[in-house]
Order: C-alpha cells, then structure tokens, then sequence
C-alpha cells in the first residue's frame, strides 16, 4: 500500500471511528421526553424538543448525515472557523462547566416566557433569558446553571408574561436529572475564616441567607485588619458563589463600606439554601481612599487585586 493510501485509510479510519462514537454518545445521553405540550394566551402550543447536559448543546430540525455529524461533534469556534457554525441552533456553556440545555419547538411571533426548576423541597431558581432560532419553525433554548443536582427527577414549569408582573403558568414537565446525582457535602470550619495576603487579614466573618422583598439572598460581611486594626482602601468588585454540587452564581459589586475595614456583600441568590456551605471566590481590590494628600507630581496610584477563596457554611436569617 502507498504512502498516500495509508494516510488517506487512517483519516476515513478516523472519521469511521469519530462518527461511531458520536452516534453511540448520542443514543446512550437520550433519554424519554415528556410528552405535555402548553397553550399559550393566543391559542399557540408549546412542546418540549429535546433536553441537553455538557459543556456543548446542540438541537437541529433537519436530520443529519454521517458528515454533518462529525463537523458537529467538533468544539463550536472550530466550526465557525470553517463556516459550518449554526447560531441558535448550538452553544457552548456559558460557565465552563456541565449545564442544562431545555429546547422546545415554539410559536412565531415567540413571546415573553420564563423556565422555572422546582426541586422535591419546593425551591425554585428562574431563568428568564433564551435564545430563539427560526428556519421554518421556531426553536428556543434555555441554559439553566442552577438546578437540583442531587435530585433523580425534578420539575420544569414554563410560564408567560401577561401584564403588570403577572406570570401564567403555561405546562410543567417532570424530567429525569440527565447529570450525576452523587456530589460532596463540604464540612467548613466555623467563621470567622482569614486569609493573609499583601501583608494584611481578610476574614469572612459572617454569611447568612434571608428571604427578601425581592426574593432568597445571600449576605456576607469581610473585614480588612493589619495587626488586629481595622484598614480602609478596600472594594470587592466581584463574588463567585458555589456550591458543592456545581450550582454557582456570579455577581458583580453589590457592596456596602463603612470605616471600619468591614465590606458587607449583599445580593440575590439562587442556590439551593439546604446545602451545607458556599465557596465565595472573591475579587479584592485596593483603592485610593485619601487621593487630596498626595502631592502634586507623585506618582499615580496603583490598585492592588487580589482574589481569594472561603469556604462558609450560612446561617439563616429572618431579614437581611
């Protein structure tokens, strides 16, 4: 056999062998769909497509051949880069990290709708952004981060807007958690938790959870000290909170100072409140807080950033 030959069996040999791995994937990842479809206010029906769990999601209306499946199965930017990319049709993970994928074939014009996750404790997380596509139909797609990992089945509900804040129930389905169900159960020592760095203590000295006006939220408080002494000069300017599960929320800057060293993090959650402790990775940075003493032709501040980790088990409290 020639040189070119041999080359040219071993790229079919691979393609063979990407396609085959695709298709098997592809039947053991799917699982039975609830079959319940949704009326919307105008008579429309809403049904559900498919259900997609990765770091990639991906629902097309045509059936694809054995080629279309292998330039699939290739990472979207790589697509793109050889024009076979499908915007809204395909997206990757917005986290990083395995998310859920809710596809349902939807009405044109599409309306203002909402995807609720309802766990067996009855907590709930909203999702209100999603992504419509329209080649002859219409097919809209949720990513949702935050779900109950550690539940086998829990609740979809779709709902409507109609006016002045008031949401209609359109269907729920009851769905099969398509990712593992077994996560730790982290243990943290009790606050305050300190952290040396740039030559001062950052504690987490408190962390508490509450029921708002605007719903669940979640509040912490830091102190900044050099030998026991309160230091000002400090913001936080983003908070990443997870969970052991893999649930996470990012924030940017919701915080409060006083002159004290203390900064206090407050902002709306959607983590599941029975967990045992949040990971609040943390974005410190340092600010000019007596700019009107520096002398004319000093040198212009530079902010120190500094990012840290805590890991706190939350108390519940009854306001914020």
């Amino acid at each position: 056999m020639s040189r070119t030959r041999k080359v040219l069996f071993l790229l079919l040999a691979t393609i063979a062998m990407a396609i085959l791995i695709i298709i098997v994937r592809s039947k053991s990842a799917s699982q039975p769909l609830p079959t319940q479809t949704g009326q919307l206010s105008n008579g429309t029906t809403i049904s559900l497509k498919k259900i997609t769990y990765g770091t990639k999601h991906q629902c097309f209306l045509n059936k694809p051949n054995l080629f279309q499946q292998f330039v699939r199965a290739l990472p979207i930017r790589y697509q793109k880069k050889v024009g076979f990319g499908n915007p809204g049709f395909q997206f990757e993970s917005s986290t990083g990290f395995d998310t859920l994928g809710i596809w349902m074939s939807t009405p044109v014009p599409v309306p203002r709708m909402r995807l609720l996750t309802i766990a067996s404790t009855g907590h709930e997380t909203t999702q209100l952004n999603f992504m419509t596509a329209i080649v002859g139909q219409s097919l809209s797609s949720w990513e949702i981060v935050d779900f109950p990992r550690r539940e086998k089945e829990f609740t979809l509900r779709l709902e409507e807007y109609l006016t002045n804040n008031v949401w209609k129930p359109v269907v729920e389905w009851h769905i099969t958690n398509p990712g593992p169900t077994t996560h730790p159960v982290w243990n943290p020592p009790p606050l305050p938790i300190s952290h040396q760095a740039a030559g001062l203590a950052f504690s987490l000295t408190n962390l508490t959870t509450y029921i708002g006006t605007n719903g669940p939220g979640v509040k912490a408080i830091f102190l900044v000290t050099s030998n026991s002494l309160p230091v000002t000069g400090w913001v936080i300017k983003n908070v990443h909170i997870t969970d052991a599960t893999g649930n996470q929320l990012w924030q940017n800057r919701t915080d409060i100072f006083s002159g004290d060293g203390k900064i206090i993090y407050d902002c709306g959650t959607r983590l599941d409140p029975r967990e045992t402790a949040y990971k609040l990775h943390v974005d410190f940075e340092s600010y000019d807080d007596h700019p009107m003493n520096h002398p004319p032709g000093a040198p212009a501040f530079i902010p120190t950033k500094l990012t840290l980790d805590f890991i706190a088990k939350p108390t519940a409290a009854s306001t914020p």
